[in-house]
């Protein structure tokens, strides 16, 4: 608890969530001891998304890393379409584009293997689902993602 609270505080000071995007003072937040600078990335996370079960302290690490190297920018992709983007001392995570938006009509060709089937699904219910169940939550509609294939819900053949 001590040392969330000192993240708050921290937080307060180095990070400014505005929107889709949490800003921070990535000189500010250098100054931070490590544990604090950790908490401050996730309360961002919190900030951006409701539940962040998929966001690991390998992702914690790959947003410090980007602290590492202050000349340039560099960015780091994230679950649920987050990216982190540090620019010189500034660092953003938030959505950059919408990227279902973005793909416009999905057009899938004739399916003829298992493996292109399984690919397709992999996409389609794994990436495309969460992102557009967490833009929903984010929005504060209740939203779960389901397949077509969650208890029969969709049943589809080959067209002749």
């Amino acid at each position: 608890e001590f040392v969330m609270d000192c993240a708050c505080e921290a937080f307060e000071k180095v990070a400014e969530a505005t929107g889709d995007k949490v800003s921070i003072d990535a000189k500010a937040l250098l100054q931070e001891k490590e544990i604090i600078r950790e908490s401050v990335i996730l309360l961002a996370f919190e900030k951006l998304v409701t539940a962040r079960k998929d966001i690991s302290a390998s992702h914690v690490d790959a947003v410090l890393g980007l602290l590492e190297d202050m000349s340039g920018c560099a960015s780091v992709n994230l679950p649920y379409g987050l990216r982190a983007q540090r620019t010189y001392d500034n660092l953003k995570i938030g959505f950059f584009g919408n990227r279902i938006e973005e793909m416009g009509e999905i057009s899938l060709p004739a399916l003829t293997d298992e493996e292109t089937v399984e690919i397709a699904e992999m996409v389609l219910d794994g990436k495309i689902n969460s992102e557009i169940v967490n833009r929903l939550n984010q929005i504060g509609v209740r939203a779960v993602g389901l397949s077509g294939k969650d208890a029969g819900l969709i049943k589809a053949k080959k067209k002749q």
